[in-house]
């Protein structure tokens, strides 16, 4: 996948409406928010309870005695601490009325120093503590989520894709955008670059595909516990697990070969267009060719262009830029397609293109 995205050029399948064509007529791309995605599964984070609540604890008594309470009691049916604190509820199992009964019911071997912490902790306020401050930490890290807005591209080729178009091309009615985002353009040491459309493909990224069921990031709760709850939004290793988050899928969608476009709201390398409820527009000038599909060939007697087919010939026009219409072939499960080169003089072209088996033909705009 990395090779792909190294060598070959992205595309974005958009609706034929309005709002999309006039953002692409302005140099801009929407980036999304994670939770507005159709896989109710993008994003997640584990931060195991149990696990935050251990290290609670441990960071509350101490190496010493925490060893000693995760030996003595991890097991016990009549004092499980541990298990107490790791409970996702307010209020502990263990309500500090059986605390005075522990000092005979205690198991062989326990330390003074053990006892005395027992005898003299509030551990339904500690089993709050943890509570409250876990729900702080989450609530941290889901703000660091929300920041992210995200722009889904393929590797896949429009020209070779029936079920992209088919799912995000509006059914065959809408537009598929290449933007020439290669290695042989965007290579780290080249100077020919602009540096805002460097710092862009710096952070395009290829999705890994996994064959779990429900593919999530853990949280190392050691790591985390380190980290102030006000210094979360700026922890590298936090940011790093969100965004680890984010480019992880399910095995299923990989026919997909999506990269994305990872940025936050708050980039101050990134010009920021909008910002609106579900996400924020951001320059992006670097559109190349326009797409149009059409459901029947273009010779049949039932074709009539749509007016999407109309509008994209016009944005290409506008934007001095290739636009191609694809429309399946007579005799094979394949497009054939008609390519116009709107600026001729860029491309150095005396007439448009036309790759079809129907060379000779030129249809006008």
């Amino acid at each position: 996948m990395v090779e792909e995205l190294y060598s070959k050029p992205l595309y974005a399948f958009y609706k034929g409406n309005k709002l999309n064509i006039d953002t692409l007529k302005a140099g801009e791309i929407f980036l999304s928010y994670a939770d507005n995605f159709n896989d109710r599964f993008e994003g997640l984070i584990e931060i195991d309870y149990k696990e935050f609540a251990e290290e609670c604890l441990r960071l509350r008594v101490g190496n010493n005695l925490y060893k000693e309470i995760i030996d003595k009691f991890k097991f016990s049916k009549d004092l499980y601490i541990v298990g107490s604190l790791s409970t996702y509820q307010p209020m502990p199992v263990m309500p500090n009325s059986l605390l005075s009964s522990l000092k005979f019911s205690m198991p062989d071997g326990v330390s003074d120093a053990l006892k005395n912490y027992i005898l003299q902790s509030d551990f339904t306020q500690f089993g709050q503590e943890i509570h409250d401050r876990y729900d702080a930490y989450k609530s941290a890290i889901v703000a660091v989520r929300n920041s992210f807005g995200i722009k889904c591209f393929t590797l896949a080729s429009p020209k070779y894709n029936f079920v992209m178009w088919s799912h995000y091309g509006d059914d065959y009615k809408g537009i598929c955008c290449e933007f020439p985002f290669q290695k042989i353009v965007y290579d780290i040491p080249s100077i020919r670059c602009d540096q805002y459309g460097k710092y862009i493909y710096e952070h395009i990224d290829s999705i890994d595909y996994v064959k779990s069921f429900n593919p999530s990031i853990k949280i190392d709760c050691k790591k985390l516990l380190r980290i102030p709850i006000k210094e979360i939004s700026s922890s590298k290793y936090i940011i790093d697990c969100v965004k680890a988050s984010l480019l992880i899928k399910q095995s299923q969608w990989k026919h997909e070969k999506e990269v994305r476009l990872i940025i936050r709201n708050d980039d101050a390398n990134v010009d920021i267009v909008e910002k609106l409820d579900k996400g924020f527009k951001i320059k992006f000038p670097y559109l190349k060719c326009l797409y149009t599909c059409s459901r029947i060939s273009i010779f049949n007697r039932a074709y009539k262009e749509t007016s999407t087919q109309r509008a994209t010939k016009k944005l290409a026009r506008k934007l001095n830029i290739e636009c191609v219409n694809l429309f399946p072939s007579s005799s094979k499960m394949e497009f054939n397609q008609e390519s116009y080169v709107l600026d001729r003089r860029k491309y150095n072209q005396t007439k448009p293109r036309n790759s079809s088996i129907y060379s000779d033909i030129d249809i006008p705009f």
